[in-house]
């Protein structure tokens, strides 16, 4: 995140220091198109590292849960098949959790993203297009 964010400030300052003419040929855009891509890019592969720890992370998890439910549920059939219904409430309380936390561990998010995450990463593109945006409006390009 802070090599983006340092990203972000170098791609802007370049652009204070671009003249309103060179800033307006299909060449700069081009270039800035490609820089704001590769910013963003730079962001997701960031973040690749995390998704793969927190999708391993819940498809153990998953993979623990359906174990254990399978176990429980198979015990429950065996008792219901044997006529033993009786005292089987430990059993349904124990399936109940385990169903609870499967469907809480699907519900879980594999990607690392929150709306503040995503805030950042908008602030990151829009900060050099309002710098941009400003320069050319401005007209008032810094000359060396």
């Amino acid at each position: 995140m802070g090599i983006s964010l340092a990203f972000v400030g170098g791609i802007s300052l370049s652009l204070v220091f671009q003249t309103r003419e060179s800033l307006l040929r299909w060449q700069s855009l081009t270039m800035y198109a490609i820089l704001a891509g590769a910013l963003i890019l730079m962001f997701l592969l960031s973040m690749w590292s995390a998704h793969n720890a927190m999708a391993n992370a819940k498809s153990r998890k998953l993979a623990m849960a359906r174990k254990h439910l399978a176990v429980v549920s198979r015990e429950l059939e065996d008792r219901a098949a044997e006529g033993q219904l009786g005292g089987t409430e430990g059993l349904s309380a124990t399936i109940t959790s385990w169903a609870t936390y499967q469907r809480l561990v699907q519900e879980a998010p594999a990607w690392p993203f929150n709306a503040s995450i995503i805030r950042r990463l908008a602030a990151s593109i829009f900060i050099p297009a309002i710098v941009y945006l400003i320069k050319i409006l401005s007209g008032l390009g810094l000359r060396f």
